[in-house]
């Protein structure tokens, strides 16, 4: 699924769990553009591990960038459920936007 203005989007299929992930990460690449100080995050539900693949797949199809990993809150990690990991990005750069680095 994506989301845009409009709301949440079926976007694809894909079977198998961890597929799934690599898949996400290739739609975020896909669809963002790169621009300096660019950053992106993966949340994720006690998937530390699977976080930090899709991280080393991201870079290595992408190339370097800034990408930091959390921990889903409690409100977003009741609704998806133990396993759930998100990728998010800006499509383009914004125009109040303030860089960060991340250390994961």
């Amino acid at each position: 699924m994506t989301l845009d203005d409009k709301g949440f989007i079926k976007d694809s299929l894909v079977r198998g769990k961890d597929r799934v992930y690599m898949k996400m990460a290739d739609k975020l690449i896909d669809h963002i553009s790169p621009y300096q100080g660019q950053y992106l995050l993966i949340s994720h539900v006690g998937r530390r591990e699977m976080a930090e693949k899709v991280r080393d797949y991201i870079m290595s199809k992408y190339g370097p960038v800034n990408i930091g990993i959390f921990e889903a809150s409690p409100v977003i990690s009741c609704h998806i459920g133990l396993g759930g990991l998100g990728v998010f990005a800006y499509k383009t750069k914004p125009e109040l936007f303030e860089p960060v680095t991340f250390n994961s």
